[in-house]
C-alpha cells in the first residue's frame, strides 16, 4: 500500500527549501554571524562616541573660553562652564565605557581541555574548529569537549552586568546607564546654556519686545468681526 503523498507545494520549491540545521564548520569557512558584525559595529559607535564627546565637546570650549572669556572674573565663572562639561562627558561615556570593557570580543571562546579557540555565533549557534562535524537538528552541536569557559569576556578583571540572572536591572545598571548617562546629559544642557549665556540673551530678547502692542494686536484680531466670503463690507 502506497503512502498518499503531501501536497506542499511544487517540486521545485521543495528542492529550494533549505534544512534549518546546526553545522559545526571549520573556523576559516564559518560564515560571519549578525553577532559577531553587530559587536563589530558596537565596538566602531563607542569609538567614534569617544571621540566625539570626549576630545571635540571640550576641545570647542576650552579654545573659546581662550578666545571670547578673557575678561571673566572671578575663575569659576570663566572656567566653570569648561569644568562642568568635562564632568558631564566623564558621566555620558561611562556606560559606554562600561559596553567596551564587558562586550568588545565576548563572542571568543575557548576550551581549557585542549587549548583550541572557537567563535560563536549567537544566531546561527555554530563554532568555528578544525574539524566538519554535523551537529544534531534542534540544538547547539556538541564539541565532545565539555562546556566552553569564556576567556575573553572581563579581561580585564571588570564584571559589572547590566542586568541580573533574574532579568532586572543591577546596581551597575541603574547606576551607570540611568543615573550617570542621565546626570551627564543635564550637566551638559546645562553647562552649553552657561558657556553660550543662552538665558540671559532670551531674556534680553524677552524685555526688548513690546508685550503690550503685542497683546493687543492679538486681541484685536481675535474680536475682530469676521466678513463672510462674498459679501461685501458696508
Amino acid at each position: 500500500m502506497k503512502t498518499p503523498r503531501r501536497d506542499t507545494g511544487s517540486e521545485e520549491e521543495e528542492a529550494r527549501e533549505p534544512e534549518d540545521k546546526p553545522v559545526l564548520l571549520a573556523e576559516d569557512d564559518a560564515p560571519a554571524s549578525g553577532n559577531e558584525v553587530s559587536n563589530a559595529g558596537a565596538v566602531k559607535s563607542f569609538i567614534v562616541s569617544f571621540l566625539v564627546m570626549l576630545v571635540s565637546i571640550p576641545a570647542l570650549v576650552f579654545v573659546g573660553t581662550l578666545r571670547k572669556r578673557k575678561n571673566v572674573t572671578p575663575h569659576i565663572r570663566k572656567w566653570g562652564p569648561f569644568y562642568m562639561i568635562l564632568v558631564a562627558t566623564v558621566a555620558v561615556m561611562m556606560d559606554l565605557l562600561r559596553h567596551v570593557l564587558l562586550d568588545a570580543v565576548n563572542w571568543s571562546l575557548h576550551d581549557p581541555t585542549s587549548g583550541k579557540q572557537y567563535k560563536f555565533h549567537l544566531d546561527s549557534c555554530v563554532y568555528g574548529v578544525p574539524a566538519v562535524s554535523q551537529g544534531h537538528e534542534g540544538k547547539c552541536p556538541d564539541t565532545g569537549v565539555g562546556p566552553l569557559q569564556v576567556v575573553e569576556e572581563n579581561a580585564l578583571g571588570v564584571n559589572m552586568p547590566m542586568y541580573n540572572s533574574d532579568g532586572s536591572y543591577s546596581f551597575y545598571g541603574i547606576f551607570f546607564t540611568f543615573f550617570l548617562t542621565y546626570l551627564g546629559y543635564f550637566l551638559l544642557f546645562f553647562s552649553i546654556c552657561w558657556y553660550t549665556g543662552l538665558p540671559r540673551k532670551i531674556a534680553s530678547q524677552c524685555r526688548s519686545l513690546d508685550w503690550r502692542g503685542c497683546w493687543a494686536g492679538c486681541r484685536s484680531m481675535c474680536t475682530a468681526r469676521r466678513v463672510p466670503p462674498g459679501v461685501e463690507k458696508v
